[in-house]
């Protein structure tokens, strides 16, 4: 089974999680980056609103790795009790079939975003096997 890990960083805790996993496990690591980084008093107002909302801003392109898969392990920090703009964007762009596997990474090791992480794969076609939450 080919797997992609894909993940999410703006201040590098996330981004070294992700990469620890593909040092160890035989995956294509690929991250979201955004199209243009939030300064982070626009992360904190801007990405905490979109966050909220459960909507997405704009990323790079991302590779054709979503389609050349079959499981993906998603890294991402939560940001206000949510996934940020990016993960939304990225997740928009989840085809259909895919299993996901997702690490959310925290300050406080607490999430309540597995639901609406679940709904939002589910509503792609693909469903979300397994959710941990880890503390940084």
């Amino acid at each position: 089974m080919k797997t992609l890990i894909l993940y999410y960083s703006y201040s590098g805790h996330t981004s070294a999680l992700a990469q620890a996993l593909a040092a160890q496990e035989p995956a294509q690591l690929l991250e979201i980056k955004d199209k243009r980084r939030p300064s982070l008093p626009k992360a904190l107002a801007m990405g905490v609103f979109f966050a909220l909302r459960g909507r997405g801003w704009a990323i790079a392109p991302l590779s054709a790795a979503l389609n050349t898969c079959e499981r993906i392990r998603l890294f991402a920090p939560i940001w206000a009790g949510n996934v940020p703009p990016a993960i939304n964007a990225a997740l928009e762009l989840l085809p259909a079939g895919k299993t996901v596997e997702a690490t959310l990474v925290s300050g406080s090791g607490q999430s309540k975003c597995e639901e609406r992480l679940k709904e939002k794969i589910a509503n792609r076609g693909s469903s979300l096997v397994s959710c941990v939450t880890v503390k940084v």
